[in-house]
């Protein structure tokens, strides 16, 4: 887990997109490309604490999406072979992203 927050951290502090894949049940298995824009701590409705990243997808599986970009939360627990897109152009900042929300008052990294 620390390698995967690790990644993102130098992923948005390049502005650059990650290639990953997302294990989780009830998730169809693959490679998902996307733009991270923070990594944050979060506790759920039962008092559990979690670490999430935003990460706005441009391409890859998806059980709900068919137009991409998209904006998604990802358990950082549930995330495997991630790597930065170091050749792909660094991204822009995705459109209706807040980084005064109160859901990254407990952010690790943040645009």
């Amino acid at each position: 887990m620390q390698n995967t927050i690790e990644t993102l951290v130098k992923a948005i502090q390049l502005h650059k997109p990650v290639e990953f894949e997302y294990i989780k049940e009830g998730k169809p298995p693959g490679k998902r490309i996307g733009n991270p824009h923070a990594v944050f701590e979060d506790t759920t409705r039962d008092g559990v604490d979690n670490i999430y990243t935003h990460i706005v997808q441009t391409s890859g599986v998806s059980e709900s999406i068919t137009v991409f970009p998209k904006w998604r939360l990802f358990f950082i627990d549930n995330i495997i072979n991630i790597r930065i897109l170091e050749e792909e152009q660094s991204f822009t900042i995705q459109e209706g992203y807040n980084p005064h929300s109160t859901m990254y008052s407990r952010a690790i990294q943040k645009i």
